[in-house]
């Protein structure tokens, strides 16, 4: 069917259009599309034809996996209660800035807490904890993805608090 026929059949009103004539013409607006697509980024029309393999035949493609997230430091020193404690835990190896830190299992001792700063693309625990204890906790850093999903890592921590 021809796009003025379908333009016409528009104009007499919509329940006169079948389900074909529709799936029809959205194909049709997606070749145009990758068409204009194709054009607009400089490739001309022969980026729109089939193109045969030649690939050698002994190619091996290759995946670039991202190394693990590094988490500094890998361990916490302990706090003291009802004192002030402050700890910096930042992330290495990412490829991406890091967007998100949480605590994800575990929890933290009473009276600390964990703050992602974005600018400065790092997790501050503090607080004054007061209760003395042996507090076990993940903590979870998520990247930004460039077109996929971002690197995530998790590091395991156990702080003490002593009275």
């Amino acid at each position: 069917m021809a796009l003025s026929q379908f333009f016409r059949q528009i104009s007499a009103g919509w329940k006169n259009i079948s389900r074909k004539t529709i799936a029809g013409c959205l194909l049709l607006a997606a070749f145009l599309c990758c068409c204009c697509l194709a054009l607009t980024a400089g490739l001309g029309w022969r980026a729109l034809q089939a193109q045969p393999a030649t690939l050698a035949p002994d190619y091996v493609p290759t995946f670039s996996i991202p190394p693990a997230l590094v988490f500094t430091p890998q361990t916490l020193l302990s706090a003291q209660s009802g004192h002030a404690y402050q700890a910096v835990i930042q992330v290495k190896e990412n490829v991406t800035p890091v967007f998100d830190m949480r605590v994800i299992e575990g929890e933290l001792p009473p009276g600390l807490t964990l703050e992602f700063s974005e600018q400065e693309r790092r997790g501050v625990l503090s607080g004054v904890p007061y209760q003395a204890g042996e507090y076990t906790f993940q903590v979870a850093a998520y990247c930004y993805g460039t077109m996929v999903s971002g690197q995530t890592g998790v590091q395991e921590y156990t702080l003490t608090v002593v009275k």
